[in-house]
Formats: structure tokens, C-alpha cells, sequence
């Protein structure tokens, strides 16, 4: 194969004497071009190494068929689990637009300077934001500069977002508990320490717990929330959570924040000889479907797959009109089970 990158469509239509509309149609797809004068073009191109120049079909059309993804040089503030970047490019290639990547820094003055090439420069047609918390306005201030249309992922913002529905998935986890039969429903908050400002936590921590409490409120029981000081190790936490679930009368259900502090209520019951779930359920938010660290725990799976579907969709929306300003879009959770529902865990088989 001919690796010359120089190829022109002339070049392959002379090679194949045919005109230069007839090989750019059948290389577009577009046309009334017979099958095998298709297959013919597409062959000899792929003989001779060629390839569409970008740059020519930027300035014949103006756009880039390229979108930037721009995160914090902090993964703290851009968590981008496989699932979500999985769900850009999936949807991505279906609609033949490539990616580039840029970064900030999130505890510097964003100067000049410091702005990626993608914010400096005419290259990518919009651009996916994946900084979920903790945004400088001086970032904020960057965005809105450049007038590349942009989609935020994983913030709530008042509009041209994309996040997952934290709010409404801990309402029906709740919800799914009670109808179980569980009337002593406790929820166990990330962590205790009390941050400077609000805007230091990540909205779903607030969503969450919100959701928990008008579920139980509803249900016309009192909300009854746990907190674990951050300061304790791995092993004064589960003593705390065990002195907890000690308590008469003690909660027959628990949802936490996260799957560390499920994996720690578990080992907690465990040594109590409470099986999961049928002494104690315990459900929480999960990346990844049955992550139960064989314990029976019920989990919700954040969509993050679904997010990056949807965040390139609406992105390409905003492309299409970029004055209109898109309702921010809350995504459902699926509810993902354990293996085996049947699984009894005893505080043997827990903590070995």
C-alpha cells in the first residue's frame, strides 16, 4: 500500500479514468454512482494511501469534524470513568467526528498562558466540559470567551448540561426499600468534616441525601443519617458503623453514598452475624453492575455510559443552534442486582 498522504482525488480518477466529481461522490457516499464504480474508487484509494484532507473541508464547510474534551488536570474534579468515555466515542463515531483532548488546572489563575490550544485557537467545532465541581470562574469566564459551543458533563449548571439523576435514584432506592418491608431505612453520608464552602463537595452528596430524606418523609418516617468522621481509619469506621448497627432499634435498611462505605457497613453487620440482605439490606451507587464484594449489597449503577451518549447528543444540538441555550438533562439510573439474591453472608465468609 502507498503511503504517500499527498493523494489527491485527481490523481485517483486519472488511475481509474473516470472525473474527479464521480471519486469525490463515491468517497462522500453521496451521488448516483454504481455500486461497482464505488467499490472500484474506495479500492484505489485504499491502494494509494489516501486520505480526505481535514484542513480543505474545514475551510469548505467550517467545521472541524473534531470536539475537544476538556478536564481538570486534577482527576479529583474530573472523574471520567471508561463507561463515559466509552459513551463520547461510541456515539462520536457514529456521527464521524473525532476527539482531542486538553486539560486546566484547577488551583491556578487561568491566564493566556495557561488556556489549551483549544480555547486559544479555531480547531474543534464544540467541546465536552468535564469538570464537575469546584469551577473557577475565571474557567467559567474562558468558555463563555470563546464562544465554542459547550456541553458541561457531570455538574449541574441552569443549562447545556448533562448529569446523572443522584436526586431521583436515591428517592426510588428508598422507595424499592420500603415497599420491601424495611420501616428503620438510615442513609450513611460520604464523610462528616465539615468543608469550608459548599461548592468544595461534589452536588450528588447533597443529591442524595435530599432524595433519601422526601422518600422517608413521604413514608411518613423520620430521616435517620450517619456520619462517619473522615479522621478514622478503615478499621475505627467499621468499630464505629458496629457500635452503630448495636443500637435497638437498629436499621433493618441502609443506603450509603458510596460502595467503600457499603463494603464497610457490611464488614460492620458481619461481625455482628447479621446476614446481607436478610437481617440488614444494605444498597448503594456503584460504577460498575453487582459491585457487592460478595456481600449481597443492591446497588444502583450510575450511568455514566448513558451520560456520554447523551452529552455528545446534546452537544451536537448545540453545535446546530449555539445562541440557544439546552435544559439541563438529568439521566436515570438502572438498577443493578446482586449475582445471587439468595446469597447469605455471615460474618465468617464476610470477613474472611
Amino acid at each position: 500500500m502507498n503511503t504517500n498522504t499527498n493523494v489527491t482525488i485527481r490523481q485517483i480518477a486519472q488511475k481509474l479514468n473516470v472525473s474527479p466529481m464521480t471519486v469525490s461522490y463515491a468517497l462522500r457516499g453521496r451521488g448516483r454512482i454504481g455500486r461497482s464504480t464505488r467499490e472500484r474508487v474506495l479500492q484505489m484509494a485504499h491502494e494509494l494511501g489516501y486520505r480526505p484532507n481535514s484542513s480543505a473541508r474545514a475551510t469548505r464547510t467550517g467545521r472541524f469534524g473534531c470536539v475537544g474534551l476538556l478536564v481538570c488536570s486534577d482527576s479529583h474534579f474530573s472523574y471520567m470513568p471508561q463507561a463515559m468515555l466509552w459513551g463520547i466515542q461510541k456515539t462520536l463515531e457514529e456521527n464521524d467526528i473525532h476527539l482531542t483532548l486538553a486539560s486546566l488546572p484547577v488551583n491556578q489563575p487561568v491566564t493566556p498562558a495557561l488556556l489549551p490550544k483549544i480555547l486559544r485557537e479555531g480547531m474543534v467545532d464544540g467541546m465536552l466540559i468535564n469538570f464537575s465541581h469546584q469551577i473557577p470562574p475565571t474557567i467559567l469566564e474562558a468558555v463563555a470567551t470563546c464562544r465554542i459551543p459547550a456541553v458541561w458533563m457531570n455538574c449541574k449548571l441552569s443549562s447545556d448540561c448533562v448529569y446523572p439523576d443522584d436526586r431521583g435514584a436515591a428517592r426510588m432506592l428508598t422507595q424499592e426499600m420500603f415497599a420491601r418491608g424495611h420501616r428503620r431505612i438510615a442513609y450513611m453520608d460520604n464523610h462528616h468534616t465539615k468543608l469550608a464552602k459548599d461548592m468544595d463537595r461534589h452536588y450528588s452528596e447533597f443529591d442524595r441525601m435530599a432524595g433519601y430524606s422526601e422518600a422517608v418523609s413521604s413514608m411518613g418516617m423520620p430521616p435517620q443519617i450517619v456520619q462517619p468522621p473522615d479522621e478514622l481509619s478503615e478499621v475505627e469506621k467499621t468499630a464505629f458503623l458496629r457500635a452503630w448497627l448495636e443500637q435497638d432499634p437498629r436499621p433493618t435498611g441502609v443506603i450509603t453514598y458510596r460502595t467503600s462505605t457499603a463494603r464497610l457497613a457490611g464488614m460492620a453487620a458481619a461481625s455482628l452475624g447479621l446476614r446481607v440482605p436478610q437481617d440488614i439490606e444494605i444498597a448503594t451507587f456503584s460504577d460498575w453492575p453487582n459491585e457487592d464484594y460478595g456481600m449481597g449489597l443492591r446497588s444502583y449503577q450510575i450511568p455514566f455510559f448513558e451520560m456520554g451518549c447523551k452529552s455528545v447528543q446534546m452537544l451536537l444540538s448545540k453545535i446546530a443552534r449555539p445562541s440557544v441555550p439546552l435544559p439541563a438533562q438529568a439521566i436515570s439510573y438502572m438498577p443493578a442486582q446482586p449475582e445471587n439474591k439468595a446469597q447469605e453472608t455471615t460474618a465468617a465468609s464476610a470477613v474472611g
